[in-house]
């Protein structure tokens, strides 16, 4: 955690689905999608339609504006969260270090640079995409606190992203149980990179196989009705 490259391990994911039959559209934007009966028959495109069966929702925080296209409600919010990068310096340590009391999480890579971030407290849900200058603040002061060797070292960039929020904190994965062919597979809240290839692995073995599982039934969207929550409480950041 902390160290792998989500650039690279993306790029490697991709080569390797293409290599077994996959096609990749790129620049390719979802406009609608179709249903009969219930279920998933197309995809609509600035590029054309796609006929299918199924469609994964794995969008982050667009999830749900591609599950309005089916006509599903889902109930995840978008938190902006903000990350810096230093200059590079001499090896100090190789761990990542993560605090679930102040929420600071960093780590050193390979070239030297510390990477990491903190959680604004005062944050508000939202498409929220500039940096703020209280995080920096906020951050250096957590940071020089647990490593007070980093207090001069120069920060070279800062910048946004989004984790895609659900009401537990923990992700929302599996059939829709209203439209067939919809599988939900969001709301990671700061998980998904971590996650992503077992979940693959299960998904693939439900659409492909439909083989059951325990564990799409536990982070099955209908949680939520049947109030069958349990909040995650290991979320950084």
């Amino acid at each position: 955690d902390g160290h792998a490259d989500p650039f690279k391990t993306t790029f490697a994911y991709a080569r390797e689905a293409v290599k077994n039959g996959a096609e990749i559209l790129t620049h390719t934007e979802v406009k609608a999608i179709s249903k009969n009966n219930g279920r998933i028959n197309s995809v609509k495109t600035d590029n054309g339609e796609i006929k299918t069966s199924f469609v994964v929702d794995a969008a982050g925080v667009w999830s749900k504006e591609i599950a309005r296209m089916a006509g599903i409600e889902i109930p995840n919010v978008p938190y902006r969260k903000e990350i810096l990068v230093t200059e590079r310096i001499k090896p100090l340590f190789k761990a990542m270090v993560i605090s679930f009391k102040d929420g600071i999480y960093f780590s050193q890579q390979d070239e030297g640079q510390i990477l990491g971030g903190i959680p604004n407290p005062h944050e508000r849900k939202g498409y929220l995409t500039m940096p703020t200058f209280s995080f920096l603040t906020h951050m250096a002061k957590t940071l020089t606190r647990y490593a007070p060797s980093l207090s001069y070292i120069r920060v070279l960039r800062h910048w946004t992203g989004f984790y895609d929020v659900s009401p537990d904190a923990r992700p929302i994965i599996g059939e829709d149980s209203k439209v067939k062919g919809f599988i939900h597979c969001h709301g990671f809240s700061g998980h998904g990179f971590m996650l992503s290839p077992m979940v693959t692995k299960i998904l693939t073995e439900y659409i492909a196989d439909n083989k059951p599982s325990d564990f799409l039934e536990s982070l099955s969207i209908e949680r939520f009705k049947e109030k069958r929550i349990d909040k995650e409480v290991s979320v950084v950041g």
